[in-house]
């Protein structure tokens, strides 16, 4: 008789705080039964990609078996808590795999949708930088703004505020904003909050963005394509800039732009924020882009669960069709985590660094610090047998030299 496939998937399903360390495993669902005060992370856990058919695993445990756990899903590491994890019901073997059937629901990529954008009476144009934390927004921000830029809290709260001006090759000025991180527009902490009533228009004093630059990892587009669907259902202004663009082809990641941005019915760019001219096809799109047409955003509500799922299952068919990753991406982060998350091993490399830096800083350091030494002194008492004795020579001698000695003494020491 064969086997009960049904039945015995049953049998090696259980909770993600039970499952073995190191061990791969396939989500199959959530526990829709939690308690209500669990409904918004049950709803947070399905936003950062915890959906049947994710490949997950424990990567590493605290101390003793509580909290937290490093758990990984799909290329994402979070830190959860037991309770957390034990809403998200895995197995042994994948379900069906959430790769549907393929439809075009994105809107046609045109001169229109690349350059719309809110009433064009409203100056200076400025952009607005929405993305998941990590996600190298920040770093792009300050590639494209450099020293051009300011820091204050919103009004009311204690979450950073950052503007700054961009300037293109063309010599167009823009007003820049840095988002706070979201993951989501259900906000779930005070920054989360600030950026959805930005995005949304209804943070009180601030200006809504004439265009919103979506940035996302490209290494882990799936945790940022959910939240540039629930923004695009405004039917806001936006271009996808895939960061960290240099990491993904190193990866071996492929991921085909035409297709998806024929998908998402927006601009697609390629951005690298920690290298010089990393924003250059960004600027490039800046330059021809302007607010022509009064564009009124749609009206946005909560999403619940049911539309998350939704959103989340799009996410995955986009990802079918325009994203290709090689065959064990993730062995090299498994081989390295197997050590340096290891409860014994780990915290042997942990005590061998720490030796290591306090060698190099009280040990190793002393010859250099003892030639830096000898040569200010050689220096000051040069100076000392060619000068008169007077204030000059004390500024000069017991001063500057002294001073630049301590200093250069201290730089060689950290």
């Amino acid at each position: 008789m064969p086997p009960n496939n049904a039945a015995t998937r049953a049998a090696v399903e259980c909770s993600l705080a039970d499952l073995s360390l190191r061990t791969d495993a396939w989500v199959h669902g959530l526990r829709m039964e939690a308690e209500h005060e669990d409904q918004d992370l049950l709803l947070r856990l399905v936003e950062i990609g915890f959906l049947p058919g994710q490949r997950v695993s424990v990567v590493a445990r605290a101390v003793g078996g509580g909290d937290p756990l490093a758990v990984r899903v799909g290329r994402s590491t979070f830190a959860l808590r037991r309770r957390e994890a034990a809403l998200v019901r895995v197995g042994a073997m994948p379900p069906p795999s959430l790769c549907g059937p393929v439809r075009n629901e994105g809107r046609p990529v045109s001169a229109t949708a690349s350059t719309s954008g809110v009433p064009s009476g409203l100056a200076p144009d400025q952009l607005a930088l929405l993305g998941h934390p990590n996600s190298g927004k920040t770093a792009l921000f300050n590639l494209l703004t450099g020293s051009r830029q300011k820091v204050a809290n919103y009004a009311g709260v204690t979450v950073d505020r950052k503007e700054g001006v961009l300037v293109t090759p063309s010599g167009k000025r823009l007003r820049v904003l840095d988002l706070p991180g979201a993951y989501s527009l259900n906000a779930l902490s005070a920054d989360e909050a600030v950026t959805r009533d930005v995005v949304t228009g209804q943070r009180a004093g601030e200006a809504s963005p004439h265009l919103l630059v979506c940035v996302v990892d490209a290494t882990k587009l799936q945790l940022g394509l959910r939240m540039v669907l629930e923004t695009r259902a405004m039917g806001l202004p936006m271009v996808l800039a895939l960061n960290m663009s240099d990491a993904a082809r190193r990866a071996g990641i492929r991921i085909d732009r035409e297709a998806l941005q024929a998908e998402l019915g927006m601009p697609v760019v390629e951005t690298v924020g920690i290298q010089k001219g990393g924003a250059a096809e960004l600027l490039r799109f800046l330059d021809g882009w302007s607010p022509v047409a009064e564009l009124k955003p749609l009206p946005w509500q909560p999403h619940g669960l049911e539309q998350v799922l939704q959103t989340q299952v799009e996410v995955q068919r986009i990802l079918c069709l325009a994203v290709q990753e090689p065959e064990g991406l993730l062995r090299r982060d498994d081989a390295i985590d197997r050590v340096v998350l290891h409860p014994v091993w780990g915290m042997l490399l942990l005590a061998a660094t720490m030796f290591l830096m306090f060698q190099a800083v009280f040990s190793w350091a002393q010859v250099p610090m003892d030639a830096i030494h000898g040569g200010v002194d050689g220096i000051g008492q040069w100076v000392s047998a060619h000068m008169a004795q007077g204030p000059l020579r004390s500024l000069l001698v017991d001063g500057i030299i002294a001073g630049v000695g301590g200093v250069l003494v201290f730089c060689r020491k950290s």
